[in-house]
């Protein structure tokens, strides 16, 4: 399923760039007159005339009769056109708002001009039997034997393919298993895998003879290679950024849902998270003075947001991985741990084998775990007698690019990573405080659905966007919090940090896990009607309702483990004599002013801890 999801991502991406490589092509124009083609949405700057517009026309309606036929009507495309002139293209952004709002219309009025309405539709087959994946009714007796449809198939392929390529290719004509001749587009694209010396991209396009191609090099802008260029001088060379950070095995297989589910600690839950950001039109009609907002300006505003999804955050989500090590014994990993963070990881995959692996880390300056760089890893190798056999990431990009994202890994990994993806965000952005980003999470057991729960994620997604007009927040645990400090509430990075405090207490078994769940219930005693008050009322009562204060103080005596702790608090006769003690502390900064938003920092020790 993890590969299927990818890969039907990626298809996806390819589909578009096809449908806007035809039009330029049937338009005979450039390729820089694609003003950009990410997300799912392309721009094509060509000439107002009436038989570009004809042509255009003529290529919608023999797509969508194609998508409609292959597809079944659940995929369709909307493609628009809008006059403009060169005094309108001074304000190019109100172009782009009347061409999305007309794309809108055309969206809610699907296949309106593909008159089929009165055609015979399908054929009388018998069905064999249904996808196992999509439920999409198989009729070919080949498909029934896999039961798996064609299209479930491809993206499978994709998936797997994607994950180890290195150059992306692309041809009219092109012989490949990954086209789209099916739906009247003769384009076809292949995954060129990595090696040392470009000797299997030389293969491929030794194969295509004197064939116009494109090759872009993914993710990486060393593109140009000169014995390439003068071996085939009808190729063009560029390069793509693209969000392919995934996990694999030995083998290069891409690791189930199931086996990243056991990197968590705790409970082995996989998360979901979906984020983009905020306002991005106000951004794009704000942010620039009107007589700036050229197609230059827009077109750079919308090409650095790019970089960041699709380039930059594969370097944020590599810091999040795991390693297979050769040399460690039961006293090296006792030496490492007095020095660094480290954690052994048993994980089995499907068949039944066990494979170990390794976490490790060390402190930076704050004193807070941090990711290990190359230097780092080097030196642990000397320092111990160790050998590095390879990196295992954590984490599973199934989208980026444009101005959101959506990963799938280990449930406590995908937290930690929401927090780190915003810091960095800001950072791109120069902490522009008009530039934000809004991120919602789902939590569920591996074996759930997909697809509900990226519906799950986006549900939370949609919450943190409509909490309030400010947005900038995060979704996950059943609560709407900020990314940052405010004044009446509890932000994201404040309420982790308890979250993690706690944790540590319930491992030196300073307080016990039945207090975390007591906090839980307390706080659904104190506010039961929290989520039926509007906004305002929301923060007004978790900041005045009190009631939760003598059952605190009964459970912070109850729950603690030391008896010479215990007994203090139970002789003392308000919270103020208790100030030094050191569990105290802590329980009184943090649970007492985090006690309104407690069920974040709960939810995440009890997962943490199972």
């Amino acid at each position: 399923m993890s590969k299927r999801l990818r890969g039907r991502s990626f298809w996806l991406t390819l589909l578009m760039d096809a449908i806007a490589t035809k039009i330029i092509d049937d338009l005979d124009l450039p390729e820089t007159n694609i003003l950009w083609n990410t997300g799912g949405h392309f721009l094509i700057l060509a000439p107002n005339l009436d038989a570009y517009r004809d042509k255009i026309g003529k290529i919608r309606r023999g797509i969508n009769k194609r998508l409609l036929t292959r597809y079944g009507g659940k995929l369709f495309l909307a493609l628009e056109h809008i006059p403009c002139n060169e005094r309108d293209l001074t304000n190019f952004y109100s172009i782009t708002k009347d061409l999305a709002q007309k794309t809108d219309r055309s969206k809610r009025q699907k296949f309106i001009d593909c008159d089929l309405q009165f055609e015979e539709m399908g054929e009388n087959k018998k069905i064999e039997e249904h996808c196992i994946v999509c439920g999409r009714p198989l009729i070919e007796k080949d498909e029934a034997i896999d039961r798996k449809c064609d299209a479930c198939k491809t993206d499978e392929e994709l998936g797997q393919e994607l994950a180890k390529a290195e150059y992306l290719m692309k041809g009219f004509g092109l012989k490949s298993k990954f086209n789209f001749g099916d739906i009247g587009i003769d384009i076809g694209y292949r995954l060129v895998p990595k090696d040392e010396d470009h000797k299997k991209l030389a293969d491929e396009l030794n194969r295509l003879g004197d064939d116009k191609a494109f090759v872009y090099r993914l993710n990486n802008t060393d593109f140009l290679d000169e014995n390439l260029i003068k071996a085939h001088p009808n190729t063009s060379f560029g390069f793509k950024f693209l969000g392919n950070t995934v996990p694999i095995d030995d083998e290069g297989k891409v690791l189930s849902f199931e086996y990243i589910a056991q990197m968590s600690k705790g409970a082995e839950k996989i998360g979901v998270l979906k984020a983009d950001v905020d306002n991005l039109g106000k951004i794009f009609a704000g942010g620039l003075k009107e007589e700036e907002r050229s197609i230059s300006r827009i077109h750079t505003m919308s090409s650095i947001f790019e970089i960041f999804f699709a380039g930059f955050l594969n370097r944020i989500c590599e810091r999040y991985r795991l390693y297979s090590v050769d040399g460690m014994d039961e006293e090296t990993f006792k030496k490492i741990s007095r020095r660094h963070k480290i954690r052994r990881l048993d994980l089995n995959d499907e068949e039944g084998s066990s494979k170990t692996l390794y976490e490790l880390g060390k402190k930076n300056k704050d004193g807070a775990w941090t990711y290990l760089e190359e230097k780092d890893e080097r030196a642990i190798e000397e320092e111990f007698g160790l050998k590095i056999l390879r990196r295992v990431y954590k984490l599973y990009i199934t989208y980026s690019g444009g101005d959101d994202l959506l990963i799938v890994g280990p449930y406590d990994t995908i937290i930690e990573l929401a927090q780190d993806i915003r810091n960095e965000f800001k950072r791109f952005t120069c902490d522009n405080p008009d530039i934000n980003i809004s991120a919602g999470i789902a939590v569920v057991d591996p074996h759930y659905p997909i697809s509900r729960t990226v519906e799950l994620a986006n549900k939370n997604l949609e919450e943190a966007k409509g909490f309030d007009e400010r947005k900038n927040r995060i979704s996950l645990f059943n609560d709407v919090i900020r990314w940052d400090l405010g004044y009446d509430e509890k932000d994201f990075e404040t309420l982790f940090s308890v979250a993690k405090r706690l944790e540590e207490n319930v491992e030196d078994k300073t307080i016990s896990k039945g207090f975390i769940y007591s906090l839980l219930r307390m706080w659904r005693t104190t506010f039961p009607d929290l989520d039926d008050l509007s906004v305002e009322k929301q923060i007004k009562a978790r900041l005045e309702r009190k009631r939760y204060m003598p059952h605190l103080k009964y459970q912070l005596a109850r729950n603690i483990k030391d008896k010479g702790k215990r007994e203090s608090l139970q002789k003392s006769k308000g919270f103020l004599i208790c100030q030094k003690s050191k569990i105290f502390e802590h329980i009184e900064k943090d649970v007492k002013s985090c006690m309104p938003w407690i069920r974040i920092p709960a939810s995440w020790v009890s997962l943490r801890e199972r």
